[in-house]
């Protein structure tokens, strides 16, 4: 028996479990969390007929709930199956038996029997180490591209020097609105890119993205020769009477992109700017398209957060058991609404 067996209870999570897994986010987590208090969403994430996607780990002597592991499937295709780990947390006032964290994280990679497990937001100083060091995952960060409209002032971003791409290739790719899954499964096979780690169908963007019960989310065909080659996937932001697009996910030919110079250009007619983090884009293609790397030197700060809204540039972490996967900022959890953003001063506690 496995030394964890004896002390824990590991398993997959039922709809039985719910609520202990709530509380635990609650209080382990953030009193606050979405997914602490806004149940149908907890559903919507997590809840697959009377299971739940985490695997979690019981104490058997009083069954207290010592920690959790999410995840969050990128298809419906079992062959092919690449998950997002998420709110991976281990409950430290219990005295948890050491590395019982990696130990969920083993389990649920071998539960799912995933081709890739990939965890975006990974925090730089404790799970970065561990995920490194134990497991020898490949760790980078993320690539944090932006382009903005020439205004006289931002209200959004903190620009201090503009800086401006000229057009340096031919832009021969067009957006076509998709707004339903029967357009999109018309347009588009995703099966084309199964390659592609992670893998994500039909079935994904529709549930992820099209059905999302909070957000709107925008989402392009790429057309290039006439043909749907790739899907844009953005949602607006607003703050300070301004807006701006953040470009969540982009699924198929990556070359296509660069040829949308000119629409980008005509949407910064309604945005601030436009950003979008990601790896695995090439530099090359992005500049082309007219988006520039954020980085220290420029000085100019693009936030992250808008609930609430943090004038900051921040660095997103991500990690994976394979080489090569392809990430964006939709993918896992790190594109969720934000519960203090939804409750009232009362239910907040304040």
């Amino acid at each position: 028996m496995n030394k964890f067996d004896i002390r824990y209870e590991i398993r997959r999570a039922g709809i039985q479990d719910k609520a202990k897994i709530m509380d635990f986010i609650k209080h382990q987590w953030k009193k606050t969390h979405i997914l602490a208090n806004d149940s149908s969403f907890f559903d919507y994430e997590f809840r697959e007929e009377e299971d739940l996607n985490f695997i979690v780990a019981f104490e058997k002597q009083n069954d207290e709930l010592a920690g959790i592991i999410g995840y969050i499937k990128a298809s419906n295709n079992t062959e092919l199956l690449d998950v997002w780990g998420v709110m991976w947390k281990v409950a430290d006032s219990l005295n948890p038996m050491p590395f019982l964290g990696l130990e969920l994280m083993k389990r649920m990679i071998s539960y799912t029997k995933c081709r890739a497990e990939i965890g975006v937001g990974a925090n730089i100083h404790t799970s970065v180490p561990m995920l490194k060091m134990f497991l020898k995952f490949e760790v980078n960060k993320m690539d944090h591209f932006y382009r903005i409209a020439d205004l006289n002032d931002y209200k959004i971003a903190d620009i201090n020097k503009k800086i401006f791409v000229a057009q340096s290739c031919a832009a021969n790719s067009y957006l076509q609105v998709i707004r339903n899954v029967g357009e999109l499964e018309t347009l588009f096979d995703f099966s084309q890119f199964k390659n592609m780690i992670p893998y994500k169908d039909l079935w994904y963007i529709n549930k992820r993205f099209l059905n999302h019960p909070i957000y709107k989310y925008l989402i392009w065909g790429v057309k290039s020769g006439g043909t749907v080659k790739s899907i844009l996937i953005a949602r607006e932001v607003e703050h300070n009477e301004r807006k701006a697009l953040r470009i969540v996910d982009y699924i198929g030919e990556k070359d296509t992109f660069m040829g949308l110079y000119n629409e980008f250009a005509v949407m910064l007619n309604d945005y601030e700017y436009i950003d979008c983090y990601c790896y695995g884009m090439n530099p090359k293609v992005m500049h082309a398209a007219g988006f520039i790397k954020r980085n220290d030197l420029d000085n100019n700060i693009i936030p992250n957060y808008f609930e609430p809204f943090v004038k900051e540039n921040i660095d997103i972490w991500v990690n994976s058991n394979l080489d090569g996967c392809f990430y964006f900022k939709g993918d896992g959890d790190q594109d969720r609404p934000n519960i203090m953003n939804r409750l009232s001063d009362a239910e907040q506690g304040m």
